[in-house]
């Protein structure tokens, strides 16, 4: 089942190759199109940190809020004699409970993201070793062929 399978892989990347040895100029299109989608990939890892961070800063801050309000002081009279405090507390929690819910979903996607970065590395990598192999041998056989 190992050997079908790894069959199945090979004869599927075989046009690939084929293409990528007649045709040098595609495998420079498509090292161009690695880079743009590795750049592309990378600058929204690093706007998702940013979109981390600033949910993380939310929640400290509401998290700072609901404990002046709950700490006995005039806020928390003021609101308990107009008799808004349940409410207020109830509020700030679920508007930190938001925040950390959506801190959640971008580190999760902040994962997705930073391993399409090291599958795209991986795939410049190869297409750059490829690359290189092919002009090696280009100017091998030029050199022979001379």
């Amino acid at each position: 089942m190992l050997l079908k399978s790894r069959t199945s892989e090979e004869t599927k990347r075989l046009p690939t190759l084929l293409k990528c040895f007649s045709d040098p100029q595609w495998t420079e299109r498509i090292m161009d199109d690695a880079l743009s989608s590795l750049s592309t990939r990378q600058s929204q890892a690093r706007l998702l940190e940013d979109r981390i961070s600033a949910f993380t800063l939310a929640i400290d801050k509401q998290q700072k809020r609901l404990t002046d309000i709950k700490q006995y002081g005039m806020r928390h009279f003021w609101y308990k004699i107009c008799g808004h405090l349940e409410s207020r507390l109830k509020k700030g929690e679920m508007i930190r409970l938001q925040n950390v819910e959506k801190t959640k979903e971008a580190k999760e996607y902040l994962i997705v993201v930073n391993n399409e970065i090291r599958l795209a590395e991986k795939q410049l990598q190869i297409l750059q070793n490829a690359y290189e192999q092919y002009a090696k041998t280009k100017q091998i056989l030029e050199q022979k062929l001379s």
